[in-house]
Formats: structure tokens, C-alpha cells, sequence
């Protein structure tokens, strides 16, 4: 009976597989490689982990240092161009600075404090320039490119937006696409887009000499500082205003130096005030009578003296007639 069961044991367990063995091993050793790269793969995680933390932990230090030179940099540049009142950067949310969105909060002269969006649009435009140039000041660039960025500006802001800019133009070449005069007039060369023929574009380009160049930014000077003293609100320059610079001309120097001489000798007085209808003293009237008989005894000497030059070379000319025997 136990033969019979073992029998019927063996037989319901099938045929035997002589290749089990081996698929083992492979399975074991598949099993030990998925083991080994899941124990990397956590590990490799954690190691990320770490990373990201200390990236965000170092970027959020140098968020916040560069959020705050660029906040002082903006408080400043908006002061300058508005000539007055006083902005702001806030972050709405301080606990996480790198996700938080930030508030532009704006203040220009004569209105109260309110955010961005209820400026106008010359406003706006100013209280995002000042924002660029503040972020530009943290970290210049070798090129800036600036697009129809004075299209809403008037003609005051036009000249205080001039003005910050050539602050920046030593440091930086800038590309600026625009239709404004003023702004046109500071660029040091122009390339401008023409067409000649329907559908072809042709490029125009113009370069200042350097002496129609200096010549251009002195007059561009002299105007804008007389526009900013007529305007009020915005800083007036310490240069010398156009009205105030000397004036240098050779021949009023010339005639200074000629009439000085004249100015610093002694004046004559006459001893007695002239009368007309009166006769002449007797002592001038001999000095006269004396002084016309010497002129015409120097006219009758120069007369007799041109006389014999005259009648010499006629006798010194004539030839001698020997006598006749």
C-alpha cells in the first residue's frame, strides 16, 4: 500500500525537469542584481534629496541678498526718474521666497501709495524701467536690447529715461528699437529700414563723427538741463547752465586790452570853460600867429629845395661848344 501511494505520489507530480536547477541560479542571480540597483536607486535618492535641499537653501540666501540690492537698487532708480515719491518690492509670501509671487507697489509724486496695475501707462512703463535698470545694476550684461520701450512715454519722461540710460552706456552696448527723436539723437549710430522698391527692404545705416558727436551730446546736455529746470521735479545737474558759461570773443578782448591804456591816463582839465562869440586871449592868438609864420616858412624852404633839385640835372646836362677860330 505505501509503494502504491508513493507511486501514485510520484506520478501525479509529473515529469522531472533537469533544467531546474539552473533556472534557479539565473533567477537568484537576477534576483541579486534587482536587489543591488533597488539599494542604489535609494540611495541615489536620498543623495538628491540632500542636493536639492542644499540648492534650495543656498538659493534662497542668494534670492533674498539679490531681492534686497534690487529692492534698495529700485527705491532709488524710482526716485530718480519720477523725481520724487517712493516704491517697493514685497514678497506675498516670505516663508517660501521661491515660490512666492512679488508685489510692485508704487508711489509717484503727488498721488497715494497703490500697486502697478492702477498706474497709468507712462507710469507703468517708468516703474518698470526703473525695475529693469535696478535688476541691471545687480548684474550687467555686455548687451541689452530695449523694444519700442519709450513708445509711451511724453517728452519729459522721454529726456529722464535718456538720462538713466547714458548712465549705463559705458558699461554696456545697447540695441534700442525705437521711433522717438529724442532718443534717436543720443545713439551713437542709426540703422534705420527703407523701401525703395514694393516688398524690398533695404538696411540705411549712419555713423556720427566724433566731433559731430560731442557736438550733438553738448547740445543734447545743454537742452535737457534746461528742460529739467523748467520741469522742477526732476534733479537739476551740477554742471554750469548754458546762461551761465563765459563768453569769449578776441575782439572784445582786443579792444580791452587797446582802451585800458587810454582809461588809466591822467585826464586833462582846461583852466577856463570855452565861450563862443568871444575873442581869443592875446597869448593864444600869438602862439597861433607864430605857429602859421613857421608853416609858411617851412612851405617856402620845401618850395625853393624842389626848385633847384629840379633846375641841377638840366645845367649838369648840357654840353660845352668849343670856340671857333
Amino acid at each position: 500500500m505505501q509503494a502504491a501511494e508513493l507511486q501514485s505520489k510520484l506520478d501525479a507530480m509529473g515529469p522531472v525537469n533537469v533544467e531546474a536547477i539552473n533556472e534557479y541560479d539565473e533567477l537568484e542571480q537576477r534576483y541579486k542584481f534587482l536587489t543591488e540597483q533597488h539599494e542604489d536607486l535609494v540611495k541615489a535618492k536620498d543623495q538628491l534629496l540632500q542636493v536639492i535641499a542644499k540648492i534650495n537653501s543656498t538659493t534662497k540666501q542668494l534670492f533674498q541678498e539679490t531681492f534686497e540690492k534690487i529692492r534698495e537698487n529700485f527705491q532709488t532708480m524710482y526716485t530718480e526718474l519720477f523725481g520724487g515719491g517712493k516704491a517697493n518690492l514685497i514678497l506675498l509670501d516670505e516663508n517660501d521666497p521661491l515660490e512666492s509671487g512679488i508685489e510692485i507697489v508704487a508711489k509717484p509724486p503727488g498721488k497715494q501709495l497703490q500697486s502697478i496695475t492702477l498706474l497709468s501707462g507712462g507710469e507703468r512703463t517708468l516703474t518698470a524701467t526703473a525695475l529693469l535698470f535696478s535688476i541691471y545694476m545687480v548684474k550687467p550684461s555686455p548687451f541689452c536690447v530695449l523694444d519700442e520701450l519709450d513708445a509711451p512715454l511724453d517728452e519729459s519722461n522721454i529726456n529722464r529715461f535718456v538720462r538713466i540710460l547714458q548712465r549705463f552706456i559705458t558699461q554696456s552696448q545697447f540695441v534700442i528699437i525705437t521711433h522717438n527723436k529724442r532718443t534717436i539723437g543720443m545713439a551713437d549710430a542709426l540703422y534705420g529700414i527703407t523701401m525703395e522698391e514694393h516688398g524690398v527692404s533695404k538696411v540705411v545705416s549712419v555713423k556720427f563723427s566724433p566731433r559731430e558727436e560731442t557736438q550733438r551730446k553738448t547740445s543734447e546736455k545743454a537742452r535737457e538741463a534746461q528742460e529739467e529746470r523748467i520741469d522742477g521735479a526732476a534733479v537739476v545737474s551740477a554742471d554750469r547752465r548754458p546762461h551761465e558759461e563765459e563768453l569769449h570773443n578776441d575782439l572784445l578782448v582786443d579792444k580791452e586790452q587797446t582802451v585800458a591804456p587810454l582809461a588809466d591816463a591822467a585826464p586833462v582839465f582846461a583852466e577856463a570853460e570855452p565861450t563862443l562869440g568871444q575873442p581869443a586871449p592875446d597869448d593864444i592868438k600869438a602862439e597861433v600867429q607864430a605857429a602859421i609864420a613857421a608853416a609858411t616858412d617851412a612851405g617856402e624852404s620845401v618850395n625853393e629845395a624842389v626848385d633847384e633839385a629840379t633846375s641841377k640835372p638840366s645845367t649838369e646836362g648840357e654840353t660845352p661848344v668849343a670856340p671857333q677860330s
